[in-house]
């Protein structure tokens, strides 16, 4: 696979070949979030703190099958990995979607639901595209020993990358309900096992 030797990332071409989008990060991420109290925990992560959902469902996917926890440094390699996908696609299709919501006219009608529903379905194939480029990048690395941190620190850790406060003031009430949510997800999660 050809790759850039400053970041190690796939060329596009080779990576198109590699990318398998149903995968067992795929498998792992649509359980998870389906996962009571899960999907407005991870909302509550993106809107107040702009979490790339995404990531947050990689890192947790990471720690819990694979013994991998990721920090910073990592988030940020896989964070500029997906940024302009992100960015480009997948919040502009978002962005559309919740628009026909309540606008603007027709929006919103039967006419125009039936075309933000089609958005949605590409919004989460882009998302799946999205979270394969993460797991090809995963099954990548070099085999590191397992990490015996608490995989509950993940989704701190994740928030705290994307929207730390300055000067470690706390996060704000919903936040710190949403990383209890998912907390007790992960260790139930992971007790299950």
């Amino acid at each position: 696979m050809a790759s850039s030797p400053i970041t190690g990332i796939a060329s596009p071409a080779a990576q198109d070949n590699a990318l398998k989008l149903d995968n067992e990060l795929w498998r792992f991420a649509y359980s998870f979030y389906a996962r009571e109290g899960v999907s407005p925990a991870c909302l509550t992560l993106q809107d107040k703190l702009d979490v790339d959902v995404d990531i947050l469902l990689f890192a947790i996917f990471a720690r819990i099958e694979r013994g991998i926890l990721l920090d910073a440094a990592d988030l940020a390699v896989v964070d500029n990995l997906v940024r302009d996908w992100r960015s480009e696609i997948v919040q502009v299709l978002r962005r559309a979607r919740t628009r026909l919501k309540c606008g603007p006219a027709p929006a919103p009608s039967a006419l125009t639901e039936k075309l933000r529903n089609r958005i949605k379905a590409t919004e989460l194939e882009a998302e799946q595209i999205e979270l394969a480029v993460l797991a090809d990048w995963l099954d990548r690395q070099p085999r590191r020993p397992a990490d015996v941190g608490d995989a509950r620190t993940v989704p701190l850790t994740v928030a705290r990358y994307f929207g730390a406060p300055p000067d470690d003031e706390p996060f704000a009430p919903e936040v710190d309900e949403a990383l209890r949510v998912l907390s007790l997800a992960i260790e139930h999660a992971t007790t299950k096992r």
